[in-house]
């Protein structure tokens, strides 16, 4: 492969990885903690979640996450499992417009850990409640479940076990009949 194929390929990676970030990513300027929203735009009493990244700090304890946008108005955070990321849920405002999410790493007082992000209500009702499957799902040939009646397990056991038996039969006698 020529060499500038690779680097073709390489900027244009690149390039696709940096258009991919998604447009609910906010940071602030100063501390290195940053606030993601998800989805970014809700509708009225839709759940938004927010992930906040405080990685950047030794040993964070975000304060909480707080916004008029959000019908709890603060909300606590839970660790992620990942060392300094953490995440909650939020419930959105009824009254459409753009609102603002803040929130600190630390309990500092001089705003070093602070973050901010925004988001925004639109017009509409309430979001549908998505709809829950019910019975079995109806994949076509195979899968991981039965329909309950374990013949074919035990055909496929014993066309094994015949194979085998076959096999070492097979085997045995070609090398009786070479000595």
């Amino acid at each position: 492969m020529r060499p500038v194929s690779v680097l073709t390929g390489a900027a244009l990676s690149i390039a696709a990885l940096g258009l991919s970030t998604p447009a609910s990513f906010a940071q602030s300027d100063i501390s290195g903690a940053s606030v993601s929203l998800s989805p970014p735009t809700a509708r009225p009493g839709m759940m938004v979640e927010v992930r906040v990244d405080c990685s950047a700090f030794a040993s964070p304890s975000p304060t909480g996450v707080s916004s008029p946008g959000f019908k709890e108005g603060q909300i606590r955070l839970k660790p992620t499992g990942q060392e300094g990321r953490f995440w909650g849920e939020a419930t959105a405002v009824n009254r459409p417009g753009t609102y603002q999410v803040s929130g600190a790493c630390t309990k500092d007082t001089d705003g070093s850990s602070r973050f901010s992000g925004t988001l925004t209500v639109s017009a509409g009702g309430p979001s549908p409640a998505p709809s829950t499957p019910t019975g079995p799902m109806r994949t076509g040939i195979g899968g991981s479940s039965s329909n309950g009646t374990p013949v074919p397990y035990v055909a496929g056991a014993v066309a094994l076990a015949v194979a085998t038996a076959g096999g070492t039969w097979f085997l045995r006698r070609r090398n009786e009949n070479r000595s």
